[in-house]
């Protein structure tokens, strides 16, 4: 980037709809472990209406490729090219996501769909598709106005993001580094100075978007990598920057409550951790109640019963 000049997001290119796909729905799935939750989503989503993009974690080492390219029987499954990914770095986005959009936009698909492998689906697929008919043209994701507190994550270039989940002398260490390094840029704000009239959103990373958000997107993978690049936490505003900056920030679904929503149902409550709590049979009421079409997180070794209900009510 030059000194203090601010990238412009552009729209320049036109939405021709490719016929063969123009009905159908691209899932980037991003999976780092629990392979077992990510074969029953891939087997919930087999349908020829859907096509599966999935990015696998390159520090996985059990993951078997061979057997996940023979789960699905009726969708068409693309295996994305694998990079390491830490918690907290631009690695998911930089590697996963948009190599997601480079691939899959050119397509023109009807919608495109971000999913964690520890995610499943709460309609059939028909219902689902029937449901993005109706709502065509909606954008789904949550977005919201940064607070104080997160907007260090962008206004400051972060380093040594990969060692945040490190223990021991070692993250002593590398946090020591990586806040002294912060302290050095007092002052400097990447925020005022590179981004489209000095602001940037926030919203969860999951998102279900238009082919025309989707072109957009791609025309603007450079803006994109050159504004996150160095930032922490990337993909938990990329897409609502993205969006702020185009003509479709009018056309966001807005739930029943009068909120932005990307209908994933998700409890942070007492998780802690940077990650949704784990879904078990006390939260079916509030699954079924939710009116999403997906929920987040499951695991079989926490409670198998709710992953076997979910996916019967499925078919």
């Amino acid at each position: 980037m030059k000194r203090n000049q601010r990238l412009h997001f552009v729209q320049t290119a036109s939405n021709k709809a490719d016929t063969d796909n123009a009905n159908k729905h691209a899932f980037f799935i991003g999976a780092y472990a629990n392979f077992d939750m990510l074969e029953t989503l891939m087997r919930l989503l087999d349908d020829p209406l859907n096509d599966i993009y999935l990015f696998v974690n390159k520090n996985s080492k059990d993951f078997n490729e061979g057997f996940f390219r023979t789960v699905c029987k009726k969708s068409k499954v693309f295996f994305l090219e694998r990079y390491p990914v830490y918690w907290g770095s631009p690695d998911l986005l930089m590697n996963g996501i948009l190599q997601f959009f480079k691939i899959a936009a050119p397509k023109h698909y009807f919608y495109y769909h971000y999913l964690s492998g520890q995610d499943l689906p709460l309609l059939t697929n028909d219902e689902f598709h029937d449901f993005f008919i109706k709502n065509s043209g909606k954008e789904f994701l949550t977005t919201r106005s940064i607070s104080k507190r997160n907007y260090y994550r962008y206004s400051k270039k972060q380093i040594l993001n990969k060692y945040i989940r490190c223990r021991g002398i070692k993250k002593k260490l590398m946090s020591l580094i990586k806040y002294g390094f912060y302290f050095l840029q007092i002052g400097y704000d990447r925020v005022k100075k590179y981004f489209p009239n000095g602001t940037i959103k926030l919203g969860a990373s999951e998102f279900s978007i238009s082919d025309k958000l989707a072109a957009f997107v791609l025309e603007n993978i450079p803006v994109i990598e050159q504004l996150y690049n160095g930032t922490f936490i990337p993909e938990e505003s990329w897409l609502q920057t993205t969006l702020w900056n185009s003509p479709y920030k009018d056309n966001l679904y807005i739930n029943e409550q009068g909120f932005p929503s990307n209908l994933r149902f998700q409890i942070w409550e007492k998780s802690g951790n940077g990650s949704p709590n784990t879904l078990t049979m006390k939260d079916l009421h509030l699954i079924q109640d939710s009116h999403c079409v997906f929920a987040r997180k499951f695991s079989y070794k926490v409670d198998a019963d709710i992953i076997s209900l979910l996916s019967r009510e499925h078919e």
